[in-house]
């Protein structure tokens, strides 16, 4: 499945959800964004595509309210 993919980088995350690189890596933190690091601190924030498109639409949502 496409969404089921995975996306790596904070930067191209935050791209993705229109936010910048910190605030993905902050929101990831937090556990607002279901982003991790696979081989630990070094490696790159990853996510998977289904998760972003949800908080993507969750995010409309919430501007539209």
């Amino acid at each position: 499945m496409s969404s089921d993919r995975l996306i790596r980088g904070a930067k191209v995350i935050g791209r993705s959800l229109g936010i910048s690189e910190r605030t993905a890596r902050r929101w990831a933190a937090k556990g607002i964004l279901q982003a991790h690091k696979v081989n630990g601190r070094t490696s790159p924030l990853t996510a998977r595509k289904s998760d972003i498109d949800r908080l993507k639409s969750h995010l409309a949502y919430e501007e539209g309210e």
